[in-house]
């Protein structure tokens, strides 16, 4: 059996999550185009077509190669395998990938496999939209924190699994286990979005890429600013936990780093849960909380640079692991508050595509900078930057304002009842059409302006004041409005 360098290995799980992330805005471009329900399915078909071809890679001449962990020259430990992203949120073999096929995996695993993690993990977010408004935080957190529970389970489940099996039956049970996406997927019913907009017949270029991409979240200054700040952040965001195992076996080789694994993975559920219920509370700015998370894992991943005890080190990943739950938690809900029902698809896949870049490049460039120093300090120092950094980036997001022009709306609304004078919201003739109340009023069931669909869709942390305009047709009178 022959045995492939440490970069090989590390390619494949970088490339796993690279083109997961890469292809998120495929992803939610697709969910828009054909439904979250068949996205999702498509997404598990690919993910565990991607497994299972991927246990064919393993096998040499009709047997399965069983894995053997490579002995560090600088250690008594095995070699741990740089390309375990132990947050992902997706399954990733905690062993090195060490066939005479390994290039095999780039396309199986790597691609295949990134391409149905891709598709299934957006529409996952987006329908939570779909049906929870005010509670759209903790939904979100008790949903990512399944990831957290798995990361606790796969970590030391996966690695029992290949002390005794081939690599080929590892991936197959995996393969299994990405198939249950698929009637999942089938338990999906998103509601329908309505549409302010008149539709075109227009078979021009720009016409066609207009229907494809919703340029409209492009018009939202908060959500362009938050857009590119997040991923500068994630340039370092990651380090710590690609190379926390490896950091352990030299500096404690006496220590099981798996530990701190597991915590990581329990304290980002316990954060998911908590920072979840905290950005449903009125008023909490949801955008100072992700603030509150980069500043933390940035000053938490250059304490690692001066930590002399074990015990120190798992206090650190503890904490590590309930801020990493916060920045998890809080994308979904922060896109849609941004960009509203309709443009929340899209601001999530697209954010996520971006993070591609930093989360492929940032890890494997500490690995090179370890490589020519042989010790983890500059990499940890470094790492803590860019998170720090976005922190305070973050804060031109809460200074720039939306102009009422560039709201987003969200609907339009026949409110199905006779026109009448005194009931309801009336043309204010010295405004023009539209009526700027508070939203309050309209959302209370006490008030003459109360209307459910605004109730239903304006009801969320932050949304304190709306424009609403009013018109008849027909007989009938109808709404239309946007958020402020």
């Amino acid at each position: 059996m022959l045995h492939h360098s440490g970069t090989k290995q590390a390619l494949v799980g970088s490339l796993a999550i690279g083109t997961t992330f890469f292809l998120s805005p495929v992803a939610g471009i697709l969910t828009d185009k054909i439904g979250i329900r068949t996205t999702t399915f498509i997404g598990g078909l690919l993910a565990s077509g991607g497994m299972l071809l991927s246990s064919l890679c393993t096998r040499e001449s009709g047997k399965s190669t069983l894995i053997t962990p490579v002995r560090d020259s600088n250690t008594d430990l095995p070699t741990t395998d740089k390309s375990i992203y132990c947050q992902s949120d997706m399954f990733v073999p905690c062993s090195a990938l060490r066939t005479h096929s390994v290039e095999g995996l780039y396309l199986t695993y790597g691609v295949l496999f990134g391409m149905g993690a891709s598709l299934t993990y957006t529409p996952s977010l987006v329908i939570l939209g779909h049906y929870f408004k005010r509670y759209m935080g903790i939904v979100n957190g008790f949903v990512t924190a399944g990831s957290s529970v798995f990361t606790v389970i796969m970590t030391f489940a996966l690695d029992g699994l290949l002390k005794h099996v081939a690599l080929v039956h590892c991936f197959q049970v995996l393969a299994a286990l990405m198939a249950l996406v698929m009637p999942c997927a089938l338990l999906f019913k998103p509601l329908p979005v309505l549409s302010s907009q008149p539709q075109r017949c227009d078979n021009s270029l720009a016409s066609q890429l207009k229907s494809l991409i919703n340029v409209d979240i492009w018009k939202r200054k908060k959500y362009v600013i938050w857009a590119l700040v997040v991923p500068l952040a994630l340039f370092g965001y990651f380090v710590p936990y690609v190379h926390m195992v490896k950091f352990v076996e030299i500096k404690f080789p006496e220590s099981d780093g798996k530990l701190l694994v597991m915590c990581i993975g329990i304290t980002s559920g316990v954060g998911r849960l908590i920072f979840g219920k905290i950005a449903d509370i009125p008023r909490v700015n949801r955008i100072f909380l992700q603030q509150i998370s980069f500043l933390s894992i940035g000053l938490l991943t250059m304490l690692l640079t001066v930590t002399n005890s074990f015990a120190l080190l798992v206090v650190i990943a503890l904490c590590m692991g309930i801020f990493d739950g916060c920045f998890i938690s809080l994308l979904g809900p922060i896109a849609f508050e941004i960009c509203g029902h309709k443009g929340a698809t899209q601001a999530i896949g697209f954010l996520l595509g971006f993070c591609s870049i930093p989360l492929t490049l940032g890890p494997p460039i500490a690995g090179l900078i370890f490589d020519h120093t042989n010790s983890y300090y500059i990499p940890f120092l470094l790492a803590g930057v860019p998170p720090i950094l976005g922190a305070l980036a973050l804060f031109a997001v809460c200074c720039v304002s939306e102009d009422e022009k560039e709201g987003v709306s969200l609907a339009m609304v026949d409110a199905s009842t006779p026109l009448q004078n005194g009931k309801g919201p009336v043309l204010d003739k010295t405004r023009g059409t539209w009526v700027q109340v508070l939203a309050t009023s309209y959302t209370s069931a006490t008030s003459p302006y109360y209307i459910p669909e605004c109730h239903n869709l304006l009801m969320s942390p932050g949304h304190h004041t709306g424009s609403l305009q009013c018109y008849t047709q027909g007989d009938k009178r109808c709404y239309s409005y946007s958020i402020l």
